[in-house]
Parts: C-alpha cells; sequence; structure tokens
C-alpha cells in the first residue's frame, strides 16, 4: 500500500514533469510542417533539401514581445525559452534575450525590426542569432553539429520558412563565401526595411547601417 508520503512524491514528480514540458509544447505550436503542396514548391533559396514549416506569426509577436532586453552572452541565464525545428525533424531549444545589433539611430527608425539571441538548452554549445521583420523570420544556429538556416520560403513570406544546412546550399550551388553580412544603404526616398543578419551569435554585437540578408545566398 502506498504511504502519504510516496503519493506526494509521485505527485510532486508528476506536476514538475508537467511544469517542465508544458512551455516545450506551447513554443512548438509556433511552427507546424508545411503542406506537400508548400514543400514541393522551389523556395527563393537554392539549397539541395530543405524543411519546410508554417509559422504562426501573430503567436510569436505576442511571445517574443516578453522577451526581456540584454547583452548577447546573457542569454544563458534567460528564462525565455523558445524552440526552434531543425532538419530532419529535430528541435533546438534556446534561452533568448532581445539582443539588437543595429546602431540606435536605425533602431528608432524601424522599430519592427527585432533581433534576438539565444544560448542552447538541450545543446549547451549552441547559439542563435535571429530577427522576424516585415520581411519575414530569419534564423542562423550554430553548434548543433552542423550551421542551420531558417529563412522565409520567398521574400516577405513571414507564415512559411525553410529549414536548410550550409551542407546542403553548397550542395546546390558553387558560390564561396565571402563574407557574412552586406551593407546596403537604403536608397534615397525609399523606406525599403532592411534585413537584420543573425551573423553573428551570441556575443559579438555589430553596430552598422543598413544590415541585408541572413540567408546562406547572401554570404556568398
Amino acid at each position: 500500500m502506498m504511504s502519504t508520503f510516496q503519493f506526494l512524491s509521485k505527485t510532486a514528480m508528476l506536476a514538475f514533469v508537467v511544469a517542465v514540458s508544458l512551455p516545450m509544447s506551447a513554443q512548438l505550436s509556433f511552427w507546424s510542417p508545411a503542406s506537400q503542396k508548400d514543400r514541393a514548391t522551389a523556395p527563393a533559396v537554392e539549397v539541395s533539401t530543405f524543411d519546410a514549416y508554417d509559422l504562426d506569426v501573430a503567436r510569436l509577436e505576442a511571445w517574443l514581445a516578453e522577451v526581456p532586453h540584454a547583452a548577447a552572452f546573457e542569454a544563458r541565464t534567460s528564462e525565455a525559452v523558445l524552440a526552434l525545428p531543425l532538419p530532419n525533424g529535430r528541435v533546438e531549444r534556446f534561452r533568448v534575450v532581445n539582443s539588437p545589433i543595429m546602431a540606435p539611430e536605425l533602431a528608432a527608425r524601424f522599430p519592427d525590426i527585432q533581433v534576438f539571441a539565444g544560448q542552447g538548452v538541450d545543446t549547451p554549445v549552441a547559439t542563435v542569432r535571429f530577427d522576424l521583420t516585415p520581411q519575414g523570420f530569419h534564423a542562423m544556429v550554430m553548434g548543433v553539429g552542423e550551421t542551420v538556416f531558417i529563412d522565409p520560403h520567398t521574400p516577405g513570406d513571414r507564415e512559411h520558412v525553410i529549414v536548410y544546412t550550409r551542407a546542403k546550399f553548397y550542395a546546390s550551388t558553387s558560390k564561396r563565401t565571402e563574407g557574412c553580412m552586406a551593407l546596403e544603404l537604403p536608397q534615397a526616398g525609399k523606406e525599403d526595411y532592411p534585413t537584420v543578419s543573425p551573423a553573428h551569435p551570441a556575443g559579438k554585437e555589430v553596430q552598422t547601417m543598413g544590415l541585408k540578408p541572413v540567408s546562406a545566398a547572401s554570404r556568398v
């Protein structure tokens, strides 16, 4: 017969497991596997193999609005944990902070552009830089065995993304990497949103004007 102590211990353990698992389930609901049609449609980025996901932008934006502002290296202590899809159905959790890389004057000009940094939970050495802007969701994940990119299926598509590795990108192109970030100043009289490249994982801050794409294609 189970004693009162044993019953309470098992109840406490069950409550702990539920408490730990709920945030993960909630965060995974931001992403859902794309339809077969979307998977069959060629993305803007030339890549040999990719996974496709639908993104609940409204819910993710609401969640990100509560993420604390801090330096990238402080992500390891953040209580905000976000799950990101990786290739082949894998998932990696990251503690994240809102960590701008734009100069203050550019950040004031484009308040819709928010850049985040993250430190791995499941793989502590993993890092991520990502943004969610009017141009879509972009991310670069490092330290998970291979460099992983998440990009809009097509430019400006905020609800559909592709997930792919650097190796799969180079398997479909002969280009060579010349740099991680390109500088493009806005054209006179044109208020295009610059896309901020999360090219520098947690630790290195970049302050410049007019940062452009995050995808592997932008780095070649």
